[in-house]
């Protein structure tokens, strides 16, 4: 059931932002502002260009979300029986993100396709054309025979990526779950508010990885992540490995809200 919630929460939490997600990886790329680059995609592209590379990421992010709850859930239930607690919710909020950070790191090596193709996606800038065509075109790229390989190109990156992340994230989520169990306040409206707060802090700690995850995979040419930094760096300084941050935290907070109460809304009726 976890998994069931876990890639239900995922997939519709995927689709309310995703116009977020493809704006944020064109700032990552380009550098401007919010309202630039959305006033620029619809100009030359159309509104269905917000919706590019949103195919791989709905098949998969459920799997990703499935992978990464049940993983949390279960480390938390085998912890709990290792320390000899009575149950998962007598462990610390330490334990909990660290359980986490485990189940992040295991999803982390599921979606690594996924998020090249989505990425390569949204980089690509092909007037009108239909944003579903373009996604098939990458899809059929890694299709040709030895091309298989390079799906998981960029994969530690993630892996890098999500151990931290989901550490900090559904750690802050744990708490401030707790702080707010007090409140006679409906349960669907305590978990949107905990998790609006715990999405953007888990891509606080980890976004300059994300930006150089969306160069390396989604740019053709690269050949090491140390020549992606070298280059992000001489040509915007610190500054440009946080390029789409604000954008990325605003649909953080939505999509995992989103994520987490159906999560959670599911988990409940069983």
């Amino acid at each position: 059931m976890d998994f069931i919630s876990g890639w239900t929460g995922g997939a519709f939490g995927t689709l309310l932002v995703h116009p977020l997600d493809t704006i944020r990886t064109r700032q990552a790329v380009h550098g401007l502002g919010l309202l630039p680059t959305l006033r620029g995609i619809l100009q030359r592209e159309g509104f269905a260009s917000l919706y590019s590379g949103v195919f791989s990421p709905c098949l998969t992010s459920g799997v990703w979300k499935g992978v990464t709850m049940t993983a949390h859930y279960q480390t938390q239930q085998l912890l709990s029986k290792y320390r000899g607690l009575p149950s998962a919710q007598d462990l610390s909020v330490l334990d909990v993100a660290v359980c986490a950070s485990v189940a992040g790191m295991a999803g982390g090596m599921v979606v690594a396709p996924a998020e090249l193709i989505k990425s390569r996606t949204q980089i690509c800038v092909e007037g009108t054309s239909n944003p579903y065509q373009k996604e098939l075109k990458q899809v059929a790229a890694l299709m040709k025979p030895g091309a298989w390989t390079k799906a998981f190109r960029g994969a530690p990156l993630i892996v890098l990526r999500d151990g931290p992340g989901t550490f900090v994230y559904l750690g802050v989520y744990e708490y401030a779950k707790r702080r707010l169990e007090s409140l006679s306040w409906p349960a669907w409206s305590k978990t949107a508010l905990a998790a609006s707060v715990a999405g953007p802090s888990g891509w606080v700690a980890i976004y300059p990885i994300e930006v150089l995850r969306i160069r390396f995979q989604g740019e053709l040419g690269w050949q090491s992540y140390t020549e992606v930094c070298q280059h992000i760096y001489k040509q915007h300084g610190l500054p440009g490995f946080f390029r789409g941050m604000g954008t990325c935290l605003i649909r953080s907070s939505f999509q995992i809200s989103c994520t987490l109460v159906i999560f959670e809304s599911m988990r409940a009726w069983r």
